[in-house]
C-alpha cells in the first residue's frame, strides 16, 4: 500500500518531501519512512529519476535550521529561531554540555534544557561525545 502511494505521489518530488508525506499519511517514524522510500526507489519505482543534489539527505545543519524555523513559527512558540539555532549549533559543532551552552549564550539553563529536549523528542538529537 505504501509503495502504491509512493508510485502515485512521489515520483517527481524530493526525497525529503516524500519522506514527510509518508510520515504524515501513514503515521510512521521518520527512520522507517526513509527505509521504505529507499527500498521503493531501488525495487519498485518504475520511472527513472535522475539523482540530483536535492535528493541527497539534508545535512544536520539544514535540519537544525528547518526545525528552528518550524518551531519558532508556532503561535505558542516560547523560543525564537535565533535561540534555537545558536543552542543547537553549539551542541553540534563544539559538543558543549547543556551547562556550557547556557554559559556561552547567556540563555537560562532551563531554557537550554527545554530546547534540546524538545528537539530530541522530534528526532533531532545531537549526542555529546567525551
Amino acid at each position: 500500500m505504501i509503495f502504491e502511494y509512493l508510485e502515485k505521489h512521489a515520483t517527481k518530488i524530493r526525497k525529503s518531501t516524500a519522506v514527510k508525506k509518508i510520515v504524515k499519511e501513514f503515521r510512521l517514524e521518520k527512520s522507517t519512512a526513509i527505509k521504505l522510500y529507499e527500498k521503493w526507489r531501488r525495487t519498485w519505482c518504475s520511472k527513472s529519476i535522475p539523482i540530483t543534489v536535492e535528493d541527497k539527505k539534508l545535512s544536520l545543519e539544514d535540519e537544525i535550521i528547518e526545525y528552528a524555523q518550524n518551531r519558532s513559527k508556532n503561535k505558542r512558540a516560547k523560543y525564537s529561531e535565533e535561540e534555537i539555532i545558536s543552542i543547537m549549533k553549539l551542541r553540534l559543532k563544539n559538543k558543549f554540555t547543556f551547562k556550557e551552552i547556557a554559559k556561552e549564550t547567556g540563555i537560562d539553563l532551563k531554557k537550554v534544557t527545554a530546547i534540546l529536549n524538545k528537539a530530541s523528542s522530534y528526532g533531532l538529537t545531537i549526542e555529546q561525545n567525551g
